[in-house]
């Protein structure tokens, strides 16, 4: 969903709400966003799928490692992607 916003407050106040549910959710399956922050990306095969699956499984391993736990990655759904020069996975 695109959201056009003409001044400045309005604007600051999606985007402060978009954060509050970043927060909130702590990352994952965001619902009714007020602004198109991310884009999100279905699993296909070029580089950024397998720099994605390739950190998951690191952050996992991690995860194992601090928690004495097994578990073992299956697959990666979805992920996000921010829209400008710099990205997080």
């Amino acid at each position: 969903m695109a959201v056009e916003f003409t001044d400045r407050e309005a604007f600051a106040h999606a985007y402060s709400d978009y954060i509050r549910q970043v927060n909130e959710s702590e990352g994952f399956d965001l619902e009714n966003v007020t602004t198109q922050m991310p884009m999100v990306r279905t699993h296909d095969q070029n580089g950024d799928f397998q720099l994605v699956y390739l950190y998951a499984k690191l952050g996992l391993h991690r995860f194992n490692l601090l928690m004495g736990t097994n578990i073992q990655l299956n697959s990666v759904t979805k992920y996000y992607r921010t829209i400008g020069c710099c990205s997080c996975y």
